[in-house]
């Protein structure tokens, strides 16, 4: 059989098969041109007229051979064809739905075969056993939907490189903007610095003192005003040390950032010690952490504390007397710390 002639694919230009349905290099579907031969019913109806005659002269000519006479022709010989009906033009379908023309792979019967007589003489049909039966026509469209390619590919995996997080809130967004509140982080509490000495226990301090001098109302340098205080033991001596202090308990270890101290007695002299139990029995025990050292002080003192001081005792230890005082005294004490707004 002639190969069918190429053409290229409209898509990729691959050549392709007249006949060829599908395009083997990129898969798309190609224009196909109708023409279905409309002479197949007629062939086939003239084929089987032609067997049915071949058949009855066959027939007939066995019985003049026997000497026996052929029965009428009226109603066993001769039969009426049916009519040949001319079948009707169909409409090409759709570019997208056309079927392969495959007229070409078919081969039409050969009916010389069935008048041609099988060995016999005077030539009339054969008797050697009746006319070629006819192939069936084979009709089926081939099927090329094994070799198209109909699977969706899975979609990439988003990608969460772009995202973006709001330190204030801390929920999470991506470049278009849109909050996705199934993400949202829990957001960190505010911070804010605190006096948390508001209120606390302020003690007097003096571990080397006899026992019956009098050391005043600590209390005075937690209540929040600067117009009361507390004052040390009256000193003859202006340049004797004091050798006491006062301390505030917090009640608990808190991470402390500074200190402001008011004194109605510029300048003193002291010492700042922290100490997170306790508290120790004297100002050289190894309870004490000293963190700073001040002489003459101003009216009001703001000492930094190093950054991660942790503390529940703050102690402030007077080591001078004003010049010209015999006395010093403490008006607020005000220690900081962060806390949650």
């Amino acid at each position: 059989m002639e190969s069918s002639p190429e053409r290229p694919c409209p898509s990729c230009s691959a050549p392709a098969q007249e006949n060829q349905r599908w395009c083997l290099e990129c898969g798309a579907e190609l224009p196909q041109t109708s023409r279905r031969s409309t002479l197949k019913p007629v062939v086939g109806i003239a084929t089987t007229l032609t067997v049915l005659v071949g058949a009855a002269s066959a027939a007939g000519f066995t019985l003049l051979q026997d000497g026996k006479q052929p029965p009428p022709p009226a109603t066993t010989v001769a039969q009426q064809p049916p009519p040949v009906t001319t079948p009707s033009v169909e409409t090409p379908p759709p570019a997208d739905t056309t079927l392969p023309d495959t007229s070409d792979d078919l081969t039409l019967p050969d009916s010389s075969a069935d008048r041609t007589g099988g060995g016999g003489g005077g030539g009339g049909i054969g008797s050697g056993g009746g006319g070629t039966s006819t192939p069936p026509v084979d009709n089926t469209v081939p099927d090329y939907s094994d070799d198209v390619d109909t699977s969706t590919p899975n979609p990439p995996p988003p990608d969460d490189s772009d995202e973006d997080v709001d330190s204030d809130d801390g929920s999470v967004t991506d470049d278009s903007g849109d909050e996705r509140a199934t993400e949202r982080r829990p957001a960190q509490p505010r911070l804010r610095e605190t006096n948390i000495a508001l209120g606390a226990v302020a003690v007097p301090y003096a571990p080397y003192a006899s026992g019956d001098e009098d050391l005043g109302d600590a209390g005075a340098i937690v209540d929040g005003s600067t117009s009361t205080s507390w004052r040390t033991p009256v000193f003859e001596d202006p340049a004797a040390h004091p050798q006491l202090g006062v301390y505030v308990d917090l009640a608990g270890a808190e991470r402390l950032t500074k200190l402001v101290l008011s004194t109605p007695t510029p300048g003193m002299s002291f010492e700042v010690y922290t100490a997170r139990s306790g508290p120790p029995k004297s100002i050289t025990a190894a309870g004490w952490s000293h963190v700073a050292t001040k002489t003459n002080s101003p009216g009001k003192t703001t000492i930094e504390l190093p950054a991660g001081t942790t503390a529940r005792f703050v102690l402030i230890w007077v080591t001078g007397l004003p010049a010209g005082s015999d006395h010093a005294a403490i008006s607020e004490l005000q220690i900081f710390s962060k806390q949650p707004v």
